[in-house]
């Protein structure tokens, strides 16, 4: 079953605007923000880092929202980039201020939103850090479910049109090893793909996935040359954004809980 999250809906206080469709692979903004974009039809994938090393930070389904960063002071350089055909709303920074004024429940639905936004982005960044490369496919699924997933009638997660380098991209792994951990979770009868979609049963990925934590090995002691200090960074540091809603003595910020760390492995 898949885990729905409940949150207020901001698209009730927020007036419609003109479509614009953008092709698969066109570039939606590149460097800072300076709208808050609504994914009408189709996918985009927000990418963080230079163009020689580039990494995903998230796949914005229809119904999301994305460009979040134009609300934040400082400039946050990443790019958007339309991962199918789609179509995008948008408002600027000013025009959801105004409406804010004018309707502030809007403010505490996008505090919600974007809260999940964090969450989501928390529960990847546990997922790079937390699994080798090589057990990154089963977790990677469950979350791409949770967020791209459509239920069928019989309880199966249905993501259409997801290719092996777009998962591997998202997992932080190779497309060989999500080819190959693909071909095995379908002969052991756990998932159903093609092309065109992923069939697969939240619950039993959840347990494949408790199950290989279980059996994952102790870890090998480091050689004398591969000791060192590795420096850890999520893919992107926000330090919180400010929306300010009418009536309050204070603004409502919402901050982040993802943090950078520094393994220091003995001398």
């Amino acid at each position: 079953m898949k885990p729905y999250r409940s949150r207020t809906d901001a698209l009730q206080y927020l007036p419609c605007r003109r479509i614009a469709s953008y092709s698969q692979g066109q570039v939606i903004y590149s460097g800072t923000c300076d709208c808050l974009y609504l994914v009408v039809g189709g996918r985009v994938k927000l990418l963080f880092g230079t163009a020689e090393h580039q990494s995903m930070i998230r796949i914005v389904p229809p119904e999301r929202f994305f460009g979040e960063s134009s609300f934040i002071p400082a400039t946050i350089h990443h790019d958007a980039v339309a991962l199918t055909n789609n179509q995008l709303m948008s408002w600027t920074r000013q025009e959801i201020q105004d409406l804010i004024a004018q309707k502030p429940p809007l403010g505490l639905a996008l505090t919600e939103e974007f809260a999940l936004i964090y969450q989501e982005m928390n529960d990847r960044l546990e997922l790079i850090l937390g699994h080798k490369a090589t057990q990154r496919v089963l977790p990677a699924l469950l979350q791409l479910g949770a967020t791209l997933g459509t239920e069928q009638k019989d309880g199966l997660l249905r993501i259409e049109a997801l290719p092996h380098h777009v998962l591997a991209e998202y997992a932080g792994t190779s497309r060989e090893i999500v080819s190959t951990e693909m071909a095995r979770l379908r002969r052991l009868g756990l998932i159903q793909y093609t092309r065109n979609y992923i069939i697969f049963d939240f619950d039993k990925i959840s347990q494949e996935v408790k199950g290989s934590g279980t059996r994952q090995a102790t870890p090998e002691t480091p050689s004398d040359e591969s000791r060192k200090i590795v420096e850890v960074r999520p893919p992107v540091a926000y330090e919180g954004f400010t929306l300010k809603v009418p009536g309050d003595s204070d603004a409502l910020t919402v901050q982040p809980r993802i943090e950078a760390s520094v393994v220091r492995q003995a001398d």
